[in-house]
């Protein structure tokens, strides 16, 4: 599989979330996986402190003309998640949408915080396109029912993020498999996991 994803989120130095979070099961299930940090934080903002750098979006418009000027911003999916910047997210539309020009079939998906810009309603779309057997493209939409743990889990939505991007590339025509999701220590789980949840079309 030569899939190539640009994942646009937050790093964390300690712990397991965006870029983190989302890269190492992706690029486990063969996905070549490019990151840009949005943050470069010591942890994640759940701890009563930390210390870091945000991404501006001049910034990340200097990283993307460099991946532009060698030829090498061709790709498959974007996966963008935690900001903190309103022009950042503008930027990133901007970025998505110079993608889909030269790849119309780009999939881009975006895991949405508290922190979110009003355009991401727009632009995020929870339909999957699929090809049915006689060539016809057909739009799906999912509702998936999850059981509710009591406990916060952070960096899940990260990881969920990726690996619905990921299983939905690999069943294309049948999005109502989804699979139990295991945090990245447990390599083999995230490789093979058990199907706990299933999917509703509506």
């Amino acid at each position: 599989m030569d899939c190539r994803v640009l994942s646009v989120q937050s790093h964390v130095v300690r712990g397991y979330v965006g870029n983190k979070s989302a890269s190492f099961p992706l690029q486990v299930l063969g996905f070549e996986v490019d990151t840009i940090n949005s943050v470069q934080f010591s942890n994640h903002t759940g701890y009563e402190h930390w210390k870091g750098q945000v991404l501006t979006a001049d910034e990340l418009h200097v990283l993307y003309e460099g991946i532009k000027l060698n030829n090498v911003n061709q790709y498959d999916y974007v996966l963008t998640g935690y900001t903190r910047d309103d022009s950042f997210l503008d930027m990133v539309v901007d970025i998505v949408q110079e993608l889909k020009r030269a790849n119309p079939n780009l999939v881009y998906g975006m895991y949405i915080l508290k922190r979110c810009s009003q355009w991401c309603v727009s632009v995020y779309r929870p339909f999957y396109r699929i090809v049915t057997a006689d060539g016809t493209m057909v739009t799906q939409q999912i509702r998936m029912d999850i059981p509710r743990v009591d406990a916060v889990f952070v960096g899940t939505g990260d990881l969920f993020a990726a690996m619905l991007l990921a299983w939905t590339h690999l069943h294309p025509d049948n999005l109502k498999v989804n699979l139990e999701l295991r945090m990245v220590q447990s390599k083999a789980d995230i490789e093979d996991p058990a199907i706990v949840v299933n999917a509703v079309v509506l």
